[in-house]
Order: structure tokens, then sequence, then C-alpha cells
């Protein structure tokens, strides 16, 4: 948060995010361990690291840099090329979480630093055909979207998660069971993708949605920061830092509720995973950074 409100450090580090983003998601590709269908995992020892959790950074990083302003044609069209090879690798680990993080991050973040409406919509059509093509060649995406689609006419291998999550939802009711008197293990994965069913389960509909609310008074404080900073980059990154927190949130409720296709993506600060949990410190580490760049410049 230092370097970043008293030097111009992230605006220098554009070009080694720029070749970090893919290098990340290859060695997540060779060297990761399969783990539930996904490659995300690499282990060193007895140390798991997951590259895809600090790709998000760097990705955001160049994203802010590409739309700081509204950048020719030609640049947009070099940062088209370079998002889509990246989404392509994360489809091939898959990881479908990722891409539903990153690539409304990517639509927002566009739209609103070019006001350029007619490219969202092009991207958009982009993005629905990626799906398709995601759908098509991966087996793993194909389970998960299954399983969303039978929720409600049977149980089997690809939904049961989040059926008992539905069912701890429902035990749950307006105030909780209290803290220890859930029964988190019946659920797969509890710790980890579904813990928002067990945080329902054990303190009930009106923490849930006080979880919710802070989800979303966060973006909205991104959304400020974007809005008063001093300069482009500034504005573009606060703006895509927060939608990408945001967008993870939405995520995680969204596919534990039974709302969209569940994905491996992690509740921030909530569910289990050391690496989320590091990115997400940094992540609030930038917006610190920046909001006091912008003290400092309003001081001055």
């Amino acid at each position: 948060a230092l370097l970043v409100s008293r030097t111009r450090l992230m605006e220098n580090l554009v070009w080694f995010c720029f070749i970090a983003t893919p290098a990340l998601l290859l060695a997540s590709k060779i060297l990761g361990r399969d783990q539930f269908g996904a490659s995300l995992r690499i282990h060193i020892g007895p140390i798991a690291i997951q590259p895809t959790e600090y790709v998000k950074l760097t990705y955001l990083v160049v994203l802010a840099n590409f739309f700081k302003n509204r950048p020719p044609l030609k640049q947009q069209f070099f940062f088209a090329v370079w998002a889509a090879v990246n989404f392509i690798l994360i489809l091939s680990l898959p990881d479908l979480g990722s891409i539903m993080i990153l690539l409304p991050t990517t639509i927002i973040v566009f739209a609103v630093m070019t006001s350029d409406y007619f490219k969202t919509f092009l991207v958009l059509g982009a993005s629905a055909v990626l799906g398709v093509v995601g759908y098509m060649l991966f087996p793993h995406v194909q389970q998960r979207l299954s399983g969303w689609t039978s929720l409600f006419s049977e149980v089997n291998d690809a939904n049961v998660q989040i059926v008992y999550g539905l069912q701890a939802v429902a035990r749950g009711g307006l105030t909780g069971r209290g803290i220890g008197n859930g029964n988190p293990w019946g659920i797969p994965l509890f710790n980890s993708d579904m813990i928002y069913s067990i945080l329902f389960e054990e303190f009930g509909l009106i923490v849930g949605l006080c979880v919710l609310i802070f989800y979303i008074v966060f973006w909205f404080r991104s959304a400020r920061l974007t809005a008063i900073s001093r300069d482009g980059f500034a504005a573009a990154l606060s703006l895509g830092l927060g939608t990408a927190f945001f967008m993870e949130s939405v995520v995680v409720i969204g596919g534990t509720m039974g709302l969209i296709p569940l994905t491996g993506a992690t509740l921030p600060f909530i569910a289990l995973g050391a690496n989320s949990l590091l990115a997400k410190w940094i992540l609030v580490a930038l917006l610190v950074g920046l909001s006091a760049r912008h003290e400092q410049g309003a001081n001055r």
C-alpha cells in the first residue's frame, strides 16, 4: 500500500505482468496437479501454490494500463489478442470460475473507460461464442452445466453439492442454528466452495445478507475511487480490482444458491484457501494505496 501510494510501482510492472500472466497459466497447465477435474495447484514440497489467484491481479494491472485512456483501435486489437490467449489457457486448465470473474470485469472496465458501447456488445457476443466453445471442448464444463440444469429434477454427482447446500440454507432459517450446530460434513467441499451455505445454516438469513451487503459496499467504494482518481491508470485499476472482487463473491454466492452453475471460486476472506486469502489482501493493499495516492494529491 505504501509503495503504490508513493511511487509508480504498478505502472512500472505492467510489462512484467503482461508476460507473467500467460507464463503463470502455462506453469499451471504443465506443472499443476489434477484435482476435481482442474490443474490449478503446483505442489512444491508441502506448499501448494495456485497461480490463477495471482493471475487475476497481473491481468487487471495490464487491463488498467491498456484502458487508462481511450486507446486507438490497433492497441485495442493487441489487447484483445493477448486477453484471448489468456482466456484459452484458463479454459484449458479448466478454470471456469476465473473466466466468470475476469471476463465480466474486462467488459465493465472497457465500457466505463472507453464509453464505446458498440464494441462492448461485440465483446459480449464474442464472450458468448467463447462460452459455447468451452462447453463443447471441456467435459468438466459440461458436467457443471448439466448439474445446474438438473438441479430441481434429480440428485446426481454433478449437483449434489448445490442440493445439500440449499438444504443447509433452509435449515438455517432467519437467525441460524448457532455456531457449531450446523451439519457441514455432509456437503462436499463445505469449507471452500460451499462455505456460504454453512454460513447461512449457522448464522441465518440476516447474517448471510449482511455478508452480501459487505461485498456490494466494497464494490461501491472502489467505484467511488474510480470517479475521484487523479489519473486514468488508477481509475481503471481501482475499477478492475473492485469489480473482480465483487464478481468473485457473486459467482460463489450465485453458484451456492443454484442461480448459476457452480464453480471452483472462493468466497473472499471467508472460504478456505491460503493463496486466495493472500491474493485478496494484496488486492485490498492496492486499493488502499490508490486511495492514498488520491488523498495526497488532494492535500497538496
